[in-house]
C-alpha cells in the first residue's frame, strides 16, 4: 500500500471513530478499530483472535447504515480463520465449517447491499473453500452452482476489483491454460490488478470497506512464480519480498512462502554445482 494510501485510511479512520461507537459487548472502542484488529489477527495467523472478533462483531449489529459491512467482516474473520488453519494440522471439517459460516455471513451482507461487490467476492471464495474442504461432496452439491453463478456475475460486473482478480486466480492457477487458466493467464492478470491497487485510485472512501488486495496480490505473485512450470526464483523472491515490507507481520509471507522460496533457491544452487 503507497503511503498515500495509508495516510488517507489513518485519516478516515479517525474521523470516523465517533461516527461507529458499538452498541454493546464489544473490547474495541469503534467499528473501524474492530475491523483493524480482525485485519491484524489475519496477518498474525491468530485464529482464536479471529474467533473472538468474529463473536465482538455481533455488538455493532442492528444499525441498517452499517450492517452490511459488519457483515462483512463478521464473515471476513471466519474466512481468514479457515485459511490459517489450512497452514496448521486442523481438521478439513472445521476448517469447512468455519468457511461455511462465512460464506453465510457474506451473502447477507450481499443481499442488504446488492452494490457491494466485495461481499459476493468473498461468498465465492468462501464456498470455493468449503467445496475444497469437503471434497467427497462436491460433485452434485447446490454451493457448486452458486459458486459458478457468482463468478459469471462477478467476471461481468468486477473485472477490475483486486481482490476478485485475487480469488479468481487462486481458483484458476491449476486450471488449464486453454480453458483461461494456468500461471500464463492468472499472472498478467494478477500484475494488472496490482498497478490498479497502487496511488490515489486505490485509495479508501470508506473506513468500512475493504481496503486489502496489495500485499496479497504480491503473495500470489510470489506464489505462482514459485510454482509455475518453469520456476523463477528470483521474481517469487522480489513479490514475497514485497509483501513483507508492506505487512511485517504477516506470518504466511514471513514464515511460511519466504522461506520455501529461499529453499528452492538452494535446491537449485547445489544442482548447477
Amino acid at each position: 500500500m503507497t503511503r498515500f494510501a495509508i495516510a488517507a485510511i489513518a485519516a478516515i479512520l479517525i474521523a470516523a471513530c465517533a461516527e461507529h461507537p458499538p452498541i454493546a459487548g464489544s473490547t474495541a472502542p469503534s467499528l473501524p478499530r474492530l475491523i483493524q484488529q480482525i485485519v491484524t489477527a489475519d496477518y498474525e495467523a491468530d485464529r482464536r483472535a479471529l474467533d473472538r472478533l468474529y463473536r465482538e462483531a455481533d455488538a455493532f449489529l442492528g444499525d441498517p447504515a452499517v450492517e452490511s459491512r459488519v457483515r462483512y467482516w463478521k464473515g471476513f474473520a471466519k474466512w481468514r480463520r479457515a485459511i490459517n488453519g489450512a497452514n496448521e494440522t486442523i481438521a478439513p471439517n472445521d476448517l469447512a465449517a468455519d468457511a461455511e459460516i462465512a460464506a453465510g455471513e457474506m451473502r447477507r451482507a450481499g443481499d442488504l447491499d446488492p452494490a457491494f461487490p466485495d461481499a459476493r467476492i468473498g461468498e465465492m471464495q468462501c464456498l470455493g473453500l468449503v467445496l475444497f474442504f469437503e471434497r467427497t461432496r462436491a460433485g452434485n452439491d447446490p454451493r457448486m452452482s452458486r459458486l459458478w453463478a457468482l463468478m459469471a456475475d462477478l467476471r461481468k460486473t468486477a473485472a477490475d476489483n483486486p481482490r476478485f482478480v485475487w480469488a479468481w486466480g487462486m481458483a484458476y492457477f491449476n486450471v488449464p491454460p486453454d480453458k483461461g487458466g494456468g500461471a500464463e493467464n492468472v499472472i498478467p492478470a494478477y500484475l494488472k490488478a496490482l498497478e490498479k491497487t497502487r496511488g490515489a485510485a486505490g485509495a479508501p472512501t470508506s473506513p468500512l470497506d475493504p481496503t486489502w488486495g496489495e500485499a496479497e496480490l504480491n503473495v500470489n505473485l510470489a506464489y505462482s512464480y514459485l510454482n509455475q512450470p518453469s520456476p523463477d526464483l528470483v521474481l517469487a523472491k522480489k513479490y514475497v519480498d514485497e509483501a513483507v515490507r508492506l505487512v511485517p507481520n504477516w506470518h504466511y509471507a514471513r514464515d511460511i512462502l519466504r522461506p520455501q522460496i529461499d529453499a528452492a533457491a538452494r535446491k537449485g544452487a547445489i544442482y548447477q554445482k
